[in-house]
């Protein structure tokens, strides 16, 4: 108790729920589903997500904080959360936090003490607690072990099956178990053991491992084939075919009577007794019907189920109650902006398309799945490209629109309009096709510019029409097309361009080039008397003002660049990081990010 209220205390004023960034006007929207881990510290129930750390005050039944990127977390993107002792541990996509109540502490990959730099801070998925360990377990860095005043991490060089791992256990016994996706590994008498289908675990992931009650006694999750009792030894199904939607078990916990209970992937909840599975959907089927992420039984009791959609589920004296967290974007990601009116703005997030409205209010717009590319057209109108068609915002809803490509598996990926008032669409295969309004006509066959997706098509200031793909761009004017290799920029790949009255300017691996008629240079300017971009950091996207200013996303957040100047906004001003997109729209830059949603802020704050 002393814990949760001390950080309810600091931590509720200085991070509102509604969310807003550390930038002066700035909001931020993130998705609030995908709940990835759960624990509860007294009264308050700390839950994980793709859009943040949410802290729910169960007397109360109301969400009293929410934690995002740009306070203490490195990420909104959480996966892992421990208690120990009186201390929270929080593990996210970008470094670990640990939560007192006198202080907050965090390890990032930039940001950790000599004694834990060869500890990988990254993509952690699990934290486990031993004796005297804490074992991070993350996605392809390995197993990080913090142990008092040294860290260190283990790999498969060091004989761990596999860097990407789900889980540690330190036996009773000498044994140290670890979970990870090539199966089940040990460190035994100075020894590693693999144990793999001559010990009964079938080949695949073995995404949770949890100690029975009874001792040297374990169950084991396996990807794709359910769930196992295990002795050290062999291991055996306990779990049988059409328990769960696909037979696919997302979760396992075991509560303090040494009950086991277990998730489906695709729906359903089940509890093991006395060596019986009670199916818990079968009687209630709004548990089949929900997508389960995570499980976790608390010190109190109570067991509690994450969903991908944003519900908790608490199952305490056989009682069944529902945690239901504030709503946001459908999906971690934002991209493909187009301008609305009177300053709205409409944008992808998990192939669905959104509309904000001038007060950054954002909706649903009830479109087609699989979204792609958004373009308006000359007439006001919203098009956007799917995976199968291509269709038109009308007043009645979303039109799908024939396309004549006799491609058989055309899948679009870039549109907009031209000058003229001509649509053209790129495929993921490289081809590009121009409607005239008439008739649809092939203008680059797949592989004749691009090896791969055609990933944007931007119309020039003097009728000209851009297309980035593959590592290179090409333009297309009187005459035909034009290309531009990776050579034509020193070697570097070729991320996106904006038209200018020259030419374009072009974001590549390393820099912003200014590609015009007389030739083509690099953008010279400084950051903090250093590289605008240091290894490691590259640029993505690229967008202009009205002043002429450029506004650049990278792989941790955004450069403001005027002339030789440059100003860097990332983690610290509370945006995410990386990102997909940046779009100006009515006085404000919209950044659309790969895992932290959407941003919001006014251009004057961001000078």
């Amino acid at each position: 108790m002393l814990l949760a209220s001390a950080l309810l205390a600091g931590l509720a004023a200085s991070h509102p729920v509604g969310g807003e960034a550390d930038l002066a006007g700035a909001t931020h929207l993130r998705h609030t589903g995908d709940v990835r881990a759960l624990c509860r510290v007294g009264d308050t129930l700390w839950v994980g997500t793709g859009g943040g750390l949410f802290l729910y005050d169960l007397a109360a039944r109301a969400v009293v904080a929410r934690l995002e990127a740009g306070g203490p977390l490195p990420s909104s993107s959480v996966r892992a959360i421990r208690a120990k002792g009186d201390s929270v541990l929080v593990g996210t996509d970008r470094g670990l936090v640990i939560f007192t109540p006198a202080e907050t502490t965090t390890y990032t990959p930039r940001s950790r003490p000599p004694v834990y730099k060869s500890v990988p801070f990254s993509d952690i998925h699990a934290i486990d607690l031993g004796r005297e360990r804490v074992y991070l377990s993350t996605r392809g860095h390995g197993v990080g072990v913090l142990g008092g005043d040294s860290g260190w991490v283990l790999t498969r060089a060091d004989s761990l099956l596999d860097n990407t791992a789900f889980g540690v256990v330190e036996a009773f016994d000498t044994t140290t178990w670890f979970a990870t996706s090539a199966g089940l590994c040990a460190y035994r008498d100075s020894a590693w053991v693999s144990f793999r289908a001559g010990a009964g675990i079938p080949r695949g992931e073995l995404r949770a491992m949890l100690p029975a009650r009874e001792a040297l006694r374990y169950f084991i999750l396996v990807g794709g084939y359910g769930v196992y009792s295990f002795d050290g030894e062999r291991a055996r199904r306990i779990t049988r075919s059409g328990l769960f939607p696909e037979d696919d078990v997302s979760a396992i916990a075991v509560d303090s009577t040494g009950h086991l209970w277990a998730a489906g992937r695709y729906g359903g909840v089940a509890v093991y007794q006395n060596g019986h599975w009670t199916a818990l959907h079968e009687t209630d089927v709004s548990l089949a019907g929900e997508r389960w992420r995570c499980a976790y039984t608390s010190p109190q009791g109570a067991v509690y189920f994450g969903t991908r959609g944003g519900t908790v589920l608490a199952v305490e004296d056989a009682n069944l109650s529902r945690i239901r967290l504030p709503v946001g974007l459908p999906a971690p990601d934002a991209y493909g902006f187009a301008g609305g009116d009177a300053g709205a703005v409409w944008f992808a997030s998990g192939g669905r398309v959104l509309r904000a409205d001038a007060a950054g209010s954002v909706a649903d717009d009830g479109g087609p799945d699989g979204i792609n590319a958004l373009a308006r057209s000359p007439g006001g109108e919203l098009w956007v490209a799917g995976r199968w068609s291509v269709y038109r915002r009308s007043a009645s809803g979303y039109e799908p629109v024939a396309v004549d490509t006799r491609e058989r598996d055309p899948s679009f990926v870039s549109i907009c309009w031209d000058r003229d008032g001509n649509l053209w669409v790129g495929l993921r295969s490289g081809a590009i096709y121009r409607h005239d309004g008439g008739i649809w006509m092939r203008m680059a066959d797949a592989g004749e510019w691009f090896e791969g997706a055609v990933v944007s098509l931007t119309p020039g200031e003097r009728g000209e029409l851009w297309a980035v793909g593959g590592g290179s761009c090409a333009r297309f004017a009187v005459g035909g097309w034009r290309a531009f290799p990776a050579d034509s920029f020193a070697g570097e790949r070729v991320r996106d361009l904006v038209p200018t009255s020259r030419g374009a300017m072009v974001a590549t691996v390393g820099g912003l080039w200014d590609l015009a008629t007389d030739g083509c240079r690099r953008l010279e300017f400084t950051l903090d008397g250093g590289p605008p971009f240091p290894s490691g950091v590259e640029p993505l996207c690229l967008a202009r003002d009205g002043a002429g200013r450029w506004y650049v996303g990278t792989t941790t957040g955004v450069l403001a660049v005027e002339g030789a100047s440059a100003r860097r906004y990332g983690v610290r001003s509370g945006l995410g990081e990386p990102v997909l997109d940046v779009f100006v729209e009515s006085g404000f830059l919209w950044i659309g990010f790969e895992r932290d949603g959407v941003a919001r802020v006014p251009l004057e704050s961001l000078w």
